[in-house]
């Protein structure tokens, strides 16, 4: 199951597994992809399906899954407006700033901007992004994009 809660089927060469922050993830060379990426085990749907032979691939000689760990770290910050009582999911990798009556100020880490636009879109008008001013610039450059192409 992806971060959207779409169930997609996997096909992977496994190259890993290992634990960060309470989640159990398996690292893997995706096939439909041809990238090695991390999965995150509680959001698989179906039993794992073994198929091929065994020992018909290998890691490569400068795979690290501790690098592959940290490379998912949540690194960057900036700061957000969010609705009173709204995405918790974004307050779990925050620090409160300020508390008013409607609104809140937190410090989100994130890992990659991509990874904080989509988290930021899912929750919609509830939040938005106060600073850095380059990241509300780029927010709006990728969403006229998406416009141009979608109408």
């Amino acid at each position: 199951m992806n971060k959207q809660y779409v169930s997609e089927d996997r096909a992977i060469e496994p190259l890993g597994v290992a634990t960060k922050s309470g989640y159990w993830y398996v690292a893997g060379n995706d096939l439909d992809r041809n990238e090695i990426r991390l999965f995150r085990l509680d959001r698989f749907s179906t039993p794992v399906k073994e198929q091929g032979r065994s020992g018909a691939f290998s890691a490569p000689e400068n795979f690290v899954m501790s690098d592959l760990l940290e490379s998912q770290a949540r690194s960057n910050t900036c700061r957000i407006k969010v609705r009173t009582d709204k995405a918790y999911a974004l307050r779990k990798f925050s620090t409160l700033i300020s508390s008013g009556e409607d609104w809140d100020t937190l410090e989100y880490s994130y890992v990659d901007t991509s990874q904080l636009f989509r988290d930021i879109l899912w929750h919609r008008d509830d939040v938005m992004i106060l600073q850095p001013e380059s990241l509300i610039e780029e927010l709006r450059n990728s969403l006229s994009q998406i416009e141009a192409i979608h109408g």
